[in-house]
């Protein structure tokens, strides 16, 4: 797949939402996370969020974060903390916007473009990969890019969002695995929303290291994470760095290295949730997706043929399939 031209206190929290997984009880179906989705959303509606305007590249971004002094978000009786639709929408060879499709459903066909669309319940931040099984390329990352700023900026509820670059699936017949992460922006995950972790990596051990800080937080990080719940491989690393809201307070620019650590942290969990699982590790990985009822494929209604994605802590993940005839 391919673009088209066209805080000290927030470390334990951060760990403690990053690899959880549902705590008890079925994954809930559509109608059960269409609910979750319209309280959420509710909630993000009637908040007051920390916002910040940060020039990349001559372009304005709007930043949505937790900033390195303050209390983590509350949580809330609502199962989920992360709720997302997405659905992707096909576009032709004279650039004119096409039917909505399911992502997962739709039969792709080489070169297909399309945007993609996020209707968020609460502040988003969205990275998409491509994967690939062995024997094939490494996997690599789409979005967020440099090259367009807008991909960095915080997608906020309330109404659907067209994702700001055009995608197009390969020049060839062979399915790919698109891999969508998304993080809540208001929990202090990613460098660009004011976090202070910067690396995570699957690197061969089932352990949390923390740098830069002292004894005390480094026994903190190990109890908060659950050793059953890091696939086989995966380690958590943590460095401690200014966040991004407290960077871009003074002269409103987002810094190359909180662009670097936003994409450091987006790769590591892409590698943590694509990590071959053992049968001796229970759980999810990081996301629940609730498949949509709705048998269509393609539709100018874009409810028929969304995905609902869910986060039972601040972080959700799906991986698709792209199946091409």
């Amino acid at each position: 797949m391919t673009r088209g031209i066209v805080c000290s206190g927030l470390m334990a929290y951060m760990l403690a939402c990053l690899l959880g997984v549902r705590a008890s009880g079925q994954q809930p179906d559509y109608a059960e996370g269409s609910q979750y989705f319209d309280a959420l959303r509710k909630l993000s509606l009637e908040s007051d969020y920390d916002r910040v305007d940060v020039n990349m590249s001559g372009e304005r971004v709007t930043i949505v974060g937790c900033p390195t002094d303050a209390p983590p978000p509350p949580t809330t009786p609502i199962p989920m903390q992360l709720a997302v639709r997405v659905w992707g929408q096909l576009v032709d060879y004279a650039g004119n916007p096409g039917p909505f499709v399911n992502l997962q459903k739709h039969k792709w066909q080489r070169n297909e473009r399309f945007y993609l669309w996020i209707d968020t319940a609460v502040p988003l931040q969205l990275s998409i990969f491509q994967n690939y099984p062995d024997g094939r390329p490494a996997s690599r990352q789409v979005t967020p890019d440099p090259r367009f700023p807008a991909t960095f900026a915080t997608i906020m509820p309330g109404r659907p969002f067209r994702y700001p670059v055009m995608l197009k699936v390969d020049d060839d017949l062979r399915d790919e695995i698109i891999s969508i992460i998304a993080v809540r922006a208001d929990a202090g995950v990613l460098p660009c929303n004011g976090a202070q972790a910067v690396a995570i990596s699957g690197d061969g051990s089932a352990a949390a290291v923390a740098t830069n800080s002292t004894a005390a937080a480094q026994a903190h990080v190990d109890t908060v994470i659950r050793r059953d719940e890091i696939p086989p491989g995966g380690q958590v690393r943590i460095r401690a760095r200014a966040g991004a809201m407290a960077q871009t307070a003074s002269d409103g620019v987002m810094k190359g290295e909180v662009i670097a650590g936003t994409n450091e942290v987006y790769k590591g969990l892409n590698e943590i949730v694509t990590a071959p699982r053992s049968k001796d590790v229970p759980g999810e990985k990081l996301g629940i997706v609730a498949p949509n009822p709705s048998d269509q494929t393609s539709s100018n209604n874009a409810p028929d043929v969304d995905l609902l994605l869910l986060g039972p802590g601040n972080i959700a993940h799906v991986e698709l399939i792209f199946h091409k005839d």
